[in-house]
């Protein structure tokens, strides 16, 4: 089955990330790791100098206290992947 890695800069709570992972459930496994907060307008920033702490939620998506960028890291280079 394909993977897919979701994330945004909204926060892990948007609407609209868990619009997007309900659609794809269904053909895909998928993973939602995203910012515990809102990051818009983060860019591509990334966190250098303050530990990450990653929380799964009860929905089982993963909140991470970092950027878009850091989640994205963490999903493709870390034991969530």
């Amino acid at each position: 089955m394909m993977k897919i890695l979701l994330s945004n800069d909204d926060g892990v709570h948007a609407p609209g990330i868990r619009a997007l992972y309900l659609a794809l459930k269904e053909v895909a496994d998928v993973r939602v790791i995203a910012p515990d907060r809102n990051c818009s307008g983060a860019s591509n920033s990334l966190t250098l100098h303050n530990p990450l702490r990653v929380r799964r939620l009860d929905n089982g998506f993963f909140s991470v206290n970092g950027t878009p960028t850091d989640c994205v890291h963490l999903g493709t280079n870390s034991p969530m992947a």
